[in-house]
C-alpha cells in the first residue's frame, strides 16, 4: 500500500502538499499539482490509514454498531431473519456518507462498554439494550446513541427506532376488515 510520504516523493511535493489535496485543502495548491497528486493516489489505490485518522482528527468517521445478544431478548430484531439484512443496509448506507461500521455483538455487556469507551466513535447504534445497560452505554460517551429495539417499559430518554408488534398487528386486521374481509 502505498503512503503520503511515498507520493510526495514520486511528485517532488511536501507530505504536506498530499495530505492538503487528500483533505480537500485546496486552496494553496496549484490545479496541477492537485491534478497530479489525484491522479497518483488513484494509480496506486490510496488508502487513509484509518488509525491516524482516529487519533488527528475529531471525527473518525467510525459508527459503532453494538448488539447485546442476552437471553433476556429472545423476542427481539435477534430472533427475526431480517436481523442481518438491517446491519447491512445500516453499513451501506453509513459507508455511502463516508463512514465506517465497526460492530461489536457480546453477551458480555462489559466488552461492549469497553469497545465504545476505547474507540472514539462518531456515533453508536445500539441493538437488543435493556435500559440499564443504554443508561450505562451512555455514561461513557458523549456521542450520538441509537437504540434499536430497546427492551424497556419504562421511559428511557433516548432516539429509539422500535417495532410495535401490537399496534402493527391492530392495523393490519382493521385494513382487512376494512377491505371486506369477514374471515381473518
Amino acid at each position: 500500500m502505498v503512503t503520503i510520504k511515498e507520493i510526495a516523493e514520486k511528485l517532488g511535493v511536501s507530505t504536506t502538499t498530499v495530505s492538503n489535496v487528500i483533505n480537500g485543502r485546496v486552496g494553496k495548491v496549484s490545479s496541477r499539482t492537485e491534478q497530479d497528486i489525484r491522479e497518483l493516489l488513484q494509480k496506486y489505490n490510496y488508502v487513509p490509514n484509518m488509525g491516524l485518522r482516529v487519533l488527528t482528527k475529531k471525527s473518525s468517521g467510525i459508527i459503532g454498531v453494538v448488539v447485546c445478544p442476552h437471553n433476556l431478548y429472545e423476542n427481539t430484531l435477534l430472533a427475526d431473519p431480517t436481523y442481518g439484512r438491517m446491519v447491512g443496509e445500516l453499513e451501506k448506507g453509513f459507508r455511502a456518507r463516508g463512514y465506517y461500521v465497526m460492530l461489536c455483538c457480546s453477551n458480555n455487556i462489559e466488552e461492549i462498554y469497553t469497545m465504545v469507551a476505547g474507540w472514539n466513535m462518531d456515533g453508536v447504534i445500539a441493538i437488543s439494550f435493556s435500559a440499564e445497560h443504554y443508561r450505562g452505554l451512555k455514561a461513557l460517551t458523549d456521542k450520538p446513541i441509537v437504540a434499536i429495539d430497546i427492551q424497556t417499559e419504562e421511559e428511557v430518554a433516548a432516539y429509539s427506532v422500535g417495532i410495535d408488534h401490537e399496534n402493527a398487528c391492530y392495523r393490519m386486521t382493521r385494513h382487512l376488515l376494512d377491505a371486506g374481509y369477514t374471515d381473518v
